[in-house]
């Protein structure tokens, strides 16, 4: 039994140090110039069913409840795939990382003028206001629970910057300690951008 306590300890080390590798390349190909965006259209209904899709294990081993909110006039997205997968998974995991037991995390959607308004909306913790300039600087972290400091490698909210802005977007952060936290990306949805 100590063995596989061992051996499962290795691996959960193993896989923290794979994601945190993972992270600092893509951080670096992002800022270097140096990932290529291949831009193309997407259905953003289809795209949010498949993030929400891939964390319903997470949330719902913390009893969280993930709901989605589209508009019906939200046209398709003229951007990178992937780069649209990573910054909505990377919102959605650190919503249900920070959410308390049994909480709610909504994902919306909406058009506005030449862009389409992604919102991941969570009721959990929250972030101290003197920390949401600094959130999105690599490695920073806004919560000093050790437990929840060590499931993430500080890059997630570097990364979902990062994309944005390749993307000529904007990123913005609301939140209220104990009362949860809005983030909102804002991407050009034309193919003319």
């Amino acid at each position: 039994k100590n063995y596989k306590d061992y051996m499962q300890d290795i691996h959960d080390s193993g896989a923290h140090m794979l994601a945190l590798v993972n992270d600092v390349l893509d951080i670096s190909q992002i800022e270097a110039g140096m990932r290529p965006l291949v831009k193309e259209s997407i259905d953003i209904r289809d795209l949010l069913a498949e993030c929400v899709k891939k964390l319903e294990v997470l949330a719902n081993n913390k009893g969280i409840a993930l709901s989605t909110e589209i508009a019906d006039d939200v046209p398709d997205l003229y951007a990178d795939n992937r780069s649209v997968v990573q910054i909505v998974q990377n919102l959605l995991s650190n919503a249900i990382k920070f959410s308390n037991r049994n909480g709610t995390v909504r994902i919306t959607a909406q058009t506005s003028a030449y862009a389409v308004r992604i919102m991941v909306i969570d009721r959990g913790i929250g972030i101290p206001g003197d920390d949401i300039d600094g959130i999105t600087e690599p490695f920073s972290r806004s919560d000093t629970d050790a437990h929840l400091a060590q499931e993430g490698t500080g890059l997630g909210l570097s990364i979902v910057k990062a994309l944005v802005k390749a993307h000529e977007g904007h990123l913005k952060i609301e939140s209220d300690v104990g009362q949860g936290t809005t983030v909102t990306v804002v991407l050009p949805h034309g193919t003319n951008l």
